[in-house]
């Protein structure tokens, strides 16, 4: 006795997963999303003076509390603005990142021990970046997953279909 398995919708079916295929290697939407939420994450660490980095950011010097104070400046890494302005998310079909226009900005993110300045690390971590992206990319395969509707019930050029298919035994 053999197994017969007869599946209707099979020539919808594979419609579906190649219109899945080739939104799937389409990643530019969730990339700019991935940009998006790397850019809060830069601007949400400057405004709370390195919070969301590892070890957050080191004290200011008290010449440097003094000079704040009398300019009217109270947070570390703010005294224009400029450098918090400067930076932007920017993404591609196969990239995504944030990046700062300003020169500095590396000095301050890396740390410069002759210049005396210490490192107050801006952008998230390789670890944090790349648990960003995973969610990111997790949800968006969520939604095309869903979007393909594995359900063989629905309508098909106006004709109701019937579920499933049939398994039915035949003889050898």
């Amino acid at each position: 006795m053999a197994l017969d398995i007869n599946l209707r919708g099979l020539r919808d079916l594979q419609a579906r997963l190649g219109a899945l295929q080739r939104r799937i290697k389409d990643i530019g939407t969730a990339n700019r999303e991935i940009s998006a939420r790397l850019f809060a994450f830069v601007i949400k660490n400057i405004d709370r003076e390195g919070e969301l980095t590892e070890d957050g950011w080191p004290p200011l010097q008290p010449k440097t509390v003094r000079e704040k104070k009398r300019i009217g400046k109270e947070k570390i890494m703010v005294r224009s603005g400029r450098l918090r302005n400067s930076f932007t998310p920017f993404h591609t079909r196969n990239t995504a990142g944030v990046r700062s226009g300003v020169d500095y900005a590396a000095f301050h993110d890396a740390g410069a021990p002759s210049r005396n300045l210490p490192q107050r690390k801006l952008l998230p971590t390789p670890e944090q970046a790349g648990d960003i992206a995973e969610e990111v990319y997790n949800r968006y395969l969520a939604r095309q997953l869903l979007d393909l509707r594995f359900n063989f019930t629905g309508t098909q050029g106006g004709t109701k279909r019937k579920p499933g298919g049939s398994l039915k035994r035949v003889p050898k």
